[in-house]
């Protein structure tokens, strides 16, 4: 259990399910269905007379709350601060995290962990670690060579309970693109051991326009076989979409692209020309490289005070406030649990405002576009 104290009479209590058995607490238990959307579970009170509190969750409201209901320091104290609840069984809970509304109608969460530059036999950990963790969104792709690992994983986990994104990578010459294509979409629910994914995604424009659309034609038939509930890209151009929109009968519903801090909220006017389209725009490198200026600069460091948030807390919530669904990446349980709690709170207008007029570190929403009027390359 987890507490924040305003005086010795007055506490609030946030817990989970506990594995371990502690002192006695207040014998509630927090395992129910009932308890579960108003994670977490926090009590306030004198003695033996505890409420529970459902009100809002981030860190600014609860410390406002605490302050308001300080008591007399000399009444009859309430719990000790390090009592813990009963032993539960342990429970995941992904309420926290928010979905976004694809053009097809799919709701997909908007926060995912991502696998890139992992051995099959890390992310197989680490997604094992995440789906424990909370997350229900997982992001891998063919030229990630760790696929088999994804799905190791996944095997056994109710199919319902998470979202999968997956991708095939560009194929560049038009006279081959549909069916080599068709054989790597297909080689990736092998490769997964699934029926189908949540989402497919061409990894990048190929360098002819032709080839582009004859790799689109081949998600569409992939979709249209039920073999994934939504497709889109990654990497694309104004330039990319502008060629697959001449011959496609589905648009695109999502673009996975660059985009952190620094460059803006609508880098080279992608998201903004996404929106048009009704393609959702997600984010991967949320911390741009790794840059220590997304992660404890003093900009991101010192909006994060308010929030009770770590710098790159905010990095990624500045993400979230833009409308933008992220993939991030981790093995560590700690920066899973980080990861989750962007969604307790959200930036005020003149923070956001900061963040949004930001110029470093910079960077290219995609490394497939020159310019925001660039041909397909």
């Amino acid at each position: 259990m987890s507490t924040y104290s305003s005086d010795s009479s007055v506490l609030i209590a946030s817990a989970q399910c506990e594995q371990k058995p502690g002192k006695a607490g207040t014998g509630k238990s927090l395992c129910t269905a009932e308890h579960l959307p108003h994670y977490p579970y926090i009590l306030y009170g004198k003695g033996g007379n505890l409420q529970a509190y459902q009100g809002d969750r981030s860190f600014s409201a609860l410390k406002k709350f605490v302050e308001s209901h300080k008591g007399d320091a000399n009444s009859n104290p309430g719990p000790i601060p390090d009592a813990h609840m009963p032993t539960c069984p342990a429970t995941n809970f992904t309420g926290g995290i928010k979905n976004v509304k694809l053009n097809n109608g799919v709701e997909m969460p908007m926060l995912s962990l991502g696998t890139w530059q992992y051995s099959s036999s890390t992310a197989e950990a680490a997604v094992k670690l995440a789906l424990q963790a909370g997350f229900n969104h997982i992001d891998t792709a063919m030229n990630y060579n760790n696929q088999d690992g994804v799905g190791a994983a996944l095997k056994g986990v109710d199919r319902k309970s998470y979202f999968l994104t997956t991708k095939v990578p560009p194929v560049q010459d038009a006279s081959s693109a549909y069916a080599e294509t068709t054989k790597d979409l297909d080689g990736d629910l092998t490769s997964l051991g699934l029926d189908y994914v949540d989402l497919m995604l061409i990894h990048g424009p190929a360098r002819s326009c032709k080839a582009t659309q004859e790799q689109w034609r081949a998600l569409e038939d992939f979709y249209k076989a039920g073999k994934a509930k939504a497709i889109g890209v990654s990497n694309y151009c104004i330039s990319s979409f502008d060629c697959v929109m001449e011959t496609a009968k589905v648009t695109p519903a999502l673009n996975q692209i660059a985009y952190h801090v620094g460059m803006g909220p609508d880098p080279e006017g992608l998201k903004s020309h996404g929106d048009k389209l009704g393609v959702v725009t997600q984010a991967y490198s949320p911390l741009g490289d790794g840059s220590s200026e997304l992660i404890t600069g003093p900009l991101v460091s010192g909006i994060g005070k308010a929030h009770g948030w770590s710098g790159a807390q905010v990095s990624m919530r500045w993400i979230l406030d833009n409308g933008v669904p992220l993939t991030t990446k981790t093995t560590k349980l700690s920066h899973m649990k980080e990861d989750l709690a962007i969604f307790s709170d959200s930036l005020k207008d003149a923070e956001k405002k900061q963040l949004d007029n930001a110029k470093s570190p910079s960077g290219r929403p995609s490394w497939a576009c020159r310019s925001q009027e660039s041909i397909v390359v």
